[in-house]
């Protein structure tokens, strides 16, 4: 299941026409999805029971992976209008890459959570205290510690 399709994408370049004979093929799109729908899971593997399914969780991971594709879509653009006259589309703002993956590691981490998406343990998944108050385990010689 992905979380978003082809004409989500193409929502998002009004003036490129997406054809198997353009700068950025139409069949290209469905790869680029499922990479970043891939991406997306794994991230979420460790805590959600993926592919996510529930009807409040998917917006938002339709958002993610909407954003991941439009973003490669446009550094491929961007690349490959260098020769153009034309000026080049800077069709898409908002989240990048890099906010994503920020945003995957907070679901990841348990910072945010996902909206009646399933966990894969009834806790919440896998953490301690020393990961989630970032606590490096030092161990002294000659010290009873335990």
């Amino acid at each position: 299941m992905a979380y978003c399709v082809d004409t989500d994408i193409q929502q998002d370049f009004p003036g490129t026409t997406f054809t198997e004979t353009s700068k950025v093929k139409l069949c290209d799109l469905s790869d680029f999805i499922v990479d970043a729908d891939a991406l997306i899971n794994s991230y979420l593997a460790g805590r959600y029971v993926v592919p996510v399914v529930s009807s409040g969780a998917l917006p938002v991971l339709k958002l993610y992976s909407r954003s991941l594709v439009s973003d490669k879509v446009k550094g491929l653009l961007e690349i490959k209008q260098q020769t153009n006259a034309t000026a080049n589309q800077n069709v898409r703002t908002g989240l990048g890459t890099r906010d994503i993956i920020k945003l995957l590691e907070d679901l990841r981490d348990g910072k945010s959570q996902l909206v009646g998406a399933a966990l894969v343990v009834a806790n919440g998944g896998i953490s301690s205290f020393n990961v989630t108050n970032n606590r490096e385990t030092k161990f002294k010689t000659n010290e009873d510690q335990w």
